[in-house]
């Protein structure tokens, strides 16, 4: 006896798992960052946790199949990406959290009161932090 025949699709386009932050990122205690994907036709994704970077990755909490990802717990991320059943696997980000920035003190270099287009140079008090 013989099978009905059955057509097999090959798939040579590998899709590109990579996360546009580059390898370590930071946010500040209490809040969170997005993570992106490199995007692709007909891609989708899937965000994965893991407390170590080698060790077991897990599905990320929370909305993990689109191009991006917001990660509010400190550890490592990666993303799988598959496109007509060919996955790829980014490097895994490492997301560190900071305590919160304190707040910035300002001490005036000069008048207060300025004339229009004139100028006053405020100082940052805290040396050691960077303000922008």
């Amino acid at each position: 006896a013989t099978s009905d025949p059955t057509q097999v699709r090959v798939s040579t386009t590998i899709p590109t798992a990579r996360i546009l932050q580059g390898t370590t990122t930071q946010f500040c205690a209490n809040g969170d960052i997005i993570l992106e994907a490199e995007t692709g036709t007909n891609y989708t994704y899937n965000w994965q946790f893991s407390t170590t970077a080698t060790g077991t990755f897990a599905d990320a909490t929370g909305n993990n199949k689109q191009a991006s990802y917001v990660a509010n717990v400190a550890g490592f991320y990666r993303v799988v990406v598959t496109l007509d059943g060919c996955s790829a696997t980014s490097t895994p980000i490492n997301v560190t959290s900071t305590a919160a920035m304190p707040k910035p003190q300002i001490g005036q270099g000069g008048s207060v009161t300025f004339c229009a287009g004139g100028n006053v140079t405020l100082t940052a008090l805290t040396k050691s932090t960077k303000y922008t």
